[in-house]
């Protein structure tokens, strides 16, 4: 289970800094004010910039799909960062994005029980998808429903959703542990079949050694009778008178 603590910003979108408690808020409405227009009531007052905040952190991807750079605030144009720090399975996590910082540049870093990781930006985010158990995907189509988010999935294709609903399930480590127990079934079969033609092979040397015994007590046999009809006539010999 996954329990966000903490989200920080700066410079991000329409924040020059901000900071969000997310611990034990329970079920929480946010609303906004838009100050630039008061027709616009709170729309673009940044709702949304949370939420988009904690997928670009997580993912570098925001769910309505801006550019790289897009997400800087557009007045400093610089110095862009974004934190969340949350626990999971008992671990406490923290990860941090940068764009067009001036002392971290494009960086991606994450934090476990206080031990940094930063292996480029690829193998980072192949480490926090896995610490997380969940990539972008299916983050947006299982956790987060916005406006025309839930068109999106209910317009992807079949093999889409299968996808994402394995995800969701588990049933890729499911599809996993299943070719391994195929994989050790056709090995067992393999091993079943030699120490079958194993044991063949011993029955024939036993049958073979089973007909050799019983030649051997045949001849044993023979030579015992053979033997006694020479000690009879050795003995009846004796028994002539001599010449």
């Amino acid at each position: 289970m996954i329990d966000f603590t903490y989200l920080f910003l700066t410079n991000f979108m329409s924040f020059k800094k901000a900071s969000l408690p997310l611990a034990d808020q329970g079920l929480v409405l946010i609303e906004g004010f838009n100050l630039d227009s008061d027709a616009s009531d709170s729309n673009g007052s940044g709702k949304s910039s949370l939420i988009e905040a904690l997928t670009w952190c997580l993912w570098g991807k925001t769910v309505r799909g801006l550019s790289k750079d897009e997400v800087v605030n557009d007045q400093t144009k610089k110095d862009c960062a974004v934190q969340i720090q949350f626990s999971v399975d008992g671990a406490e996590a923290k990860v941090t994005r940068f764009r067009k910082h001036n002392q971290f540049g494009n960086e991606l870093k994450v934090e476990v029980d206080g031990q940094e990781f930063s292996e480029g930006i690829q193998e980072t985010q192949k480490r926090i998808d896995k610490l997380l158990g969940c990539d972008f995907e299916t983050f947006i189509n299982a956790k987060y429903f916005s406006q025309g988010l839930l068109k999106r999935f209910t317009q992807s294709t079949d093999k889409e959703k299968k996808s994402i609903f394995d995800r969701i399930l588990g049933l890729e480590k499911l599809e996993s542990c299943k070719q391994a127990a195929k994989s050790f079934l056709q090995s067992s079969i393999q091993e079943i079949n030699l120490l079958q033609q194993s044991i063949q092979d011993l029955n024939l040397k036993i049958e073979d050694e089973e007909e050799r015994i019983v030649s051997f007590e045949i001849e044993e046999e023979k030579f015992e009778q053979t033997k006694q009809r020479e000690l009879i006539q050795i003995k009846e010999a004796q028994k002539l008178p001599p010449f």
